[in-house]
């Protein structure tokens, strides 16, 4: 008896098993129009607005949080500099030879540019 039993319980099962109801796409009753021109996700959608806030935000905690590492870590650096006792004349010789490095390509195109250049409004000197 319990194996009659099986019998008609497993072929209940594999009958409702093959009796899947299935609704292809193309036989909707529903018929979805598409968006307008003038629909824009960031602007009209909750949640495209909220996520943007929410990464605007995020950037800026990242960034401040950026700057306070930079910011600790000039500040060791310039507390390091000061332990070190380093000559002034060494500061002043990095500042000249920066500002020479800089002014000398900038003196050559001006140079070229007055020498080679005929411009109607520039007088030479």
């Amino acid at each position: 008896m319990a194996g009659i039993v099986a019998q008609i319980t497993k072929a209940n099962w594999e009958r409702k098993k093959r009796q899947t109801k299935y609704l292809p796409p193309d036989k909707s009753v529903y018929f979805i129009p598409a968006y307008e021109d003038r629909f824009q996700p960031d602007k009209h959608n909750y949640y495209y607005r909220r996520k943007a806030v929410y990464e605007m935000n995020h950037q800026e905690e990242e960034m401040q949080q950026e700057l306070q590492e930079m910011l600790q870590e000039l500040s060791a650096v310039a507390e390091k500099a000061r332990s070190a006792n380093i000559p002034l004349r060494h500061h002043v010789g990095r500042a000249f030879l920066g500002v020479t490095a800089l002014s000398i390509p900038i003196g050559l195109f001006l140079f070229l540019l007055l020498t080679f250049l005929n411009l109607p409004n520039v007088e030479k000197i």
